[in-house]
């Protein structure tokens, strides 16, 4: 996901992604037992984490490079910064000063932040002064545990092994659920005071944050 001159299309981008995701997660969620289903579970919650980690990085860039809001107002940041490469250069060597720059000035994907992380956004941009910070705040006072569990269970669909399974497993806790016997099961189960299971749950209010940075 690229970073945009209008937050509005940055918002279209990933919210079209995100109703895409959670149209193919819903029939997988209304079947049981063993089957292709369980499959596509799986490509759903990996591809949540991925499309909210494009989307935090491009967001970054974009409120780094200057943007408008949907309302039409600037996002500046209170720093000159005049390139995505020195935008970035910010944001790793204040999250990651241990990390020599490299010769080229560039820094790889592997070495930036986890923008999956919303305390990593957060202060990406309070370091560079953005000037929407109050809604970005406002944004990650939703009370959502999205950007907490979802990584947990991409973790077990991309890394099947006895510790990211038993990782998975324990999210019920959260969620007023009985620990489901498998934890492809767990995203198809409607938690305690929810109307629909786990995993479109994780999309809408993904979906609902996306639209409160934006506005």
């Amino acid at each position: 996901m690229r970073p945009a001159h209008s937050l509005r299309v940055l918002r279209s981008r990933a919210i079209r992604r995100l109703d895409f995701l959670a149209r193919v997660a819903a029939p997988a969620l209304s079947t049981s037992g063993p089957g292709p289903h369980r499959t596509v579970r799986g490509f759903a919650t990996i591809e949540l984490v991925n499309c909210w980690h494009e989307f935090a990085r491009a967001y970054y860039l974009s409120c780094a490079i200057r943007t408008r809001n949907e309302r039409g107002a600037w996002v500046l940041p209170s720093l000159k910064i005049t390139s995505v490469d020195q935008a970035v250069d910010h944001a790793v060597t204040n999250q990651k000063p241990w990390l020599p720059r490299p010769p080229s000035g560039r820094w790889p994907r592997r070495r930036e932040p986890a923008w999956h992380d919303p305390n990593v956004l957060i202060r990406a941009c309070g370091d560079i002064g953005v000037s929407n910070m109050p809604d970005i705040l406002a944004a990650f006072s939703l009370p959502t545990r999205v950007f907490l569990d979802a990584p947990v269970a991409r973790n077990f669909f991309a890394h099947r092994n006895h510790s990211t399974s038993r990782a998975a497993s324990r999210l019920s806790l959260h969620y007023g659920l009985a620990p489901a016997d498998h934890p492809v099961e767990l995203l198809a189960l409607v938690p305690s005071g929810a109307l629909n299971p786990l995993l479109l749950e994780w999309i809408a209010d993904a979906t609902e944050v996306v639209h409160l940075l934006c506005r």
